[in-house]
């Protein structure tokens, strides 16, 4: 009687042992997806830091060279104006993925969060 039990003790956690896992993953990888698209990450120079950096990044700066010459304005109107607005839109483009998917993930969390009390409370 003691072992039939256990059995079915163990049967009902690992249910809910499983969704709870599905739930702390989701959230877990939610909060990643959140993270990438908060911190500002530089594919030129990974090595600076600073607000000037990111800035010279997403005006389009290859080096910072590039980005001084982007701030003594001496690289045509035209092609800089060209440059900020697409690399301001594959920035936005990428932060919007990742909070996307950081919301999926949240979705995945939270319906598994619910089944696991439902399981809980079905004994299941």
């Amino acid at each position: 009687m003691m072992l039939s039990g256990a059995v079915e003790f163990s049967r009902f956690g690992l249910v809910t042992l499983l969704l709870f896992v599905v739930t702390a993953l989701g959230m877990l990888s939610g909060l990643t997806f959140l993270g990438l698209a908060l911190i500002p990450r530089l594919k030129v120079n990974p090595g600076q830091t600073g607000m000037m950096a990111y800035f010279g990044h997403v005006l389009g700066a290859g080096s910072l060279e590039e980005f001084e010459r982007l701030a003594a304005e001496t690289i045509p109107e035209e092609p800089r104006l060209t440059n900020q607005i697409w690399t301001l839109s594959l920035v936005i483009g990428r932060k919007y993925g990742h909070i996307t998917r950081a919301f999926h993930a949240f979705g995945v969390a939270i319906a598994a969060g619910i089944l696991a009390v439902l399981a809980n409370a079905a004994g299941l």
